[in-house]
């Protein structure tokens, strides 16, 4: 099982078939992953890879693996229009702007939190650790 696996570099991939096929003791160009079954998981609209190049560039992924996309967002199913926006935003590329509605609406969300103006059990997301902190408070 291998979580995120939108951070995993090309180049790890292929250590990581390699390692597996030393370790099973295959002797095989055909043995993939050592036979053993990968099941990968992760979202390919957030995170690249730091370094290098994405796990998209390895024939190992390309070749071998089946993209099955989970369409039903289970936290947010009861608020479609929420979940859409999320969707719209997560697939903004570099220097991309979000459509106005979209930021009006976040904006709105964002005055509801300076005005304290929420339920007390609501999730909320920060970007840094003294954030959390100050909210905590």
């Amino acid at each position: 099982f291998v979580d995120e696996v939108s951070l995993i570099q090309a180049k790890l991939w292929g250590a990581i078939h390699a390692r597996l096929t030393q370790i099973m003791g295959i002797h095989s160009n055909t043995a993939i992953f050592g036979n053993v079954g990968i099941i990968a998981i992760g979202d390919f609209y957030q995170c690249s890879p730091v370094a290098s190049s994405s796990i998209y560039s390895s024939l190992l992924w390309s070749d071998h693996f089946e993209y099955i996309e989970l369409k039903i967002n289970e936290r947010q199913k009861t608020n479609s229009s929420f979940s859409q926006m999320l969707n719209r935003i997560r697939k903004l590329k570099k220097k991309e702007d979000m459509n106005k509605e979209d930021r009006n609406s976040l904006e709105k969300c964002h005055q509801r939190y300076l005005h304290k103006e929420y339920h007390p059990e609501s999730l909320h997301l920060f970007a840094k650790n003294t954030q959390v902190d100050t909210h905590n408070l």
